[in-house]
């Protein structure tokens, strides 16, 4: 009998970067294959790195969403907390995955860069600067999202060794050294190039044991899955009018005898007027959140859910973090 040969494991972690609502959570949605991310409207949703676990024959991709990274305000916790949240996760990581709106690398190769261009692009450079601070060097590769939405696809797709140069140069700047310049043109909404993204970077991995069961699509828990889903609705439904400060906490959580999930979730808030806007007239704004968030967890679970939302004030829980 010929003995089994031992399965030489590899494991790669992938950083997904990037300025507020490029796209991050989405492209972790679109390359696992499921929801473990919150996406809304609202810039800075993400508020600590949740990562998705891709398992593949030998190789395990463990592919962290961070917040997008910025310059925090003086004094303004929350803001300190997120960036640090996001460089301490991408210093444990082996490659940086930079992902750039598509019509940003069409401009760029078409140099044509106007004020409004000039403007989106300092957001970029802003991150970049914070990254490269943190004395956290890596691989950096380039995923161009959302190249669905231009009219001339093939401008990004079939860019030359100069122009993937030219684009590193002003996205990233001067001081990034590398021979290896890869653009992936991709579509986070539209799973697009997907495979042709994962099949890029899989040669990047190292011989390591990896950290997740084969089986394990996030290192996120249920009930924390189920406080971001909440989260996520509360943005979607009341969109600027609802403040950062805001989190979930669970209450309770109780499998029923019929295989559904009783949960009781309390939405937290700094101020009695933050309260009063989310409960809303005679109760309909909180009542409107749960409904949306019931049928969301239910099917992110794919069990039965009965939620029950509580909005409750507490003045410091902001200035209670660890940064």
């Amino acid at each position: 009998m010929i003995p089994e040969i031992d399965k030489i494991e590899k494991t790669l972690k992938v950083a997904l970067v990037g300025p507020p609502n490029v796209g991050k959570s989405t492209l972790v949605n679109a390359i696992i294959g499921q929801k473990i991310a919150i996406i809304t409207h609202k810039p800075q949703t993400t508020r600590s790195s949740t990562f998705g676990i891709l398992t593949d024959g030998e190789l395990q991709m463990v592919l962290a969403d961070t917040p997008g990274i910025f310059e925090p305000r003086k004094n303004h916790k929350l803001e300190q907390f997120i960036v640090k949240n996001a460089l301490n996760t991408i210093a444990r990581t082996d490659l940086i995955l930079l992902l750039v709106d598509a019509y940003i690398v069409q401009k760029i190769v078409e140099e044509d860069i106007d004020d409004k261009m000039s403007s989106r692009l300092s957001m970029y450079h802003e991150a970049m600067e914070i990254l490269l601070r943190s004395k956290t060097p890596k691989k950096i590769l380039i995923a161009a999202n959302k190249v669905d939405t231009l009219d001339d696809q093939t401008i990004v797709e079939n860019l030359s060794e100069d122009a993937k140069s030219l684009v590193y140069s002003t996205i990233i700047g001067s001081e990034y050294k590398s021979d290896d310049k890869k653009i992936i043109p991709v579509s986070a909404l539209n799973a697009l190039n997907i495979d042709v993204l994962i099949d890029t970077i899989k040669p990047y991995a190292k011989n390591n044991p990896w950290e997740f069961g084969a089986d394990q699509c996030t290192d996120i828990s249920e009930r924390a899955l189920a406080e971001e889903i909440t989260r996520e609705q509360l943005y979607l439904v009341m969109h600027a009018e609802i403040p950062y400060s805001v989190k979930l906490d669970t209450d309770s959580w109780q499998e029923q005898e019929n295989g559904s999930i009783l949960i009781h979730q309390s939405i937290i808030v700094l101020k009695d007027s933050q309260k009063n806007m989310i409960i809303g007239a005679g109760g309909r704004m909180v009542k409107l959140i749960g409904e949306r968030a019931r049928i969301a967890i239910t099917d992110a679970l794919g069990t039965p859910v009965h939620l029950f939302l509580h909005v409750k004030v507490r003045p410091d829980w902001v200035d209670k973090l660890r940064i």
